[in-house]
C-alpha cells in the first residue's frame, strides 16, 4: 500500500497515525514520554494513547501541577481530550482543586458536557441551576 504525500514535513515530525501505532505496539514508550521535562502539552496526549492507566494517571497528574488554565486555553481542539483525561485519573486534593476549573470550562461549548458529568459526580448545591 502506498501512502501518498499530504505535505507532511519528516521534520516537523511523526504524523498522528503513526504516533498513535507507536505508542500502541511500545507501551513502556508512553512511560518514558510522560517522565520528560518537555511532556505537558495537550497534543502530547496522541503520543501516550496506548500506555496504561498508571501512565495516564501520571500524565493527568503532571499536566494539572502546570499551568492548567494555560493548558485548557491553548489545547485547541484536544483540551477537550484533556479535560476528559483530568476528570477520569485525579484522585484525592487534585479532584477538588479540578472542580473551580470544570465550573469555568461549563461556558465552553467543548469542554461543557465532560464539566457537567464530572459535576454530576459529585454534586454541590451551588451547581444544581446547570443540571436544571
Amino acid at each position: 500500500m502506498h501512502f501518498r504525500n499530504r505535505g507532511h514535513d519528516p521534520r516537523r515530525g511523526w504524523p498522528f497515525f503513526s504516533r498513535n501505532r507507536r505508542s500502541s505496539r511500545h507501551p513502556e514508550l508512553g512511560a518514558k514520554l510522560v517522565e520528560d521535562a518537555r511532556f505537558g502539552d495537550a497534543e502530547h496526549l496522541d503520543c501516550i494513547a496506548g500506555a496504561g492507566r498508571d501512565v495516564l494517571a501520571r500524565a493527568a497528574a503532571k499536566i494539572f501541577e502546570r499551568d492548567l488554565a494555560g493548558s485548557l486555553s491553548a489545547a485547541g481542539p484536544a483540551r477537550g481530550r484533556l479535560l476528559e483525561l483530568l476528570v477520569e485519573h485525579l484522585r484525592g486534593d487534585a479532584r477538588a482543586r479540578l472542580v473551580p476549573v470544570l465550573r469555568g470550562s461549563l461556558g465552553d461549548p467543548v469542554l461543557r458536557a465532560t464539566a457537567l458529568e464530572a459535576l454530576a459526580r459529585d454534586p454541590a448545591p451551588e451547581d444544581r441551576a446547570h443540571f436544571l
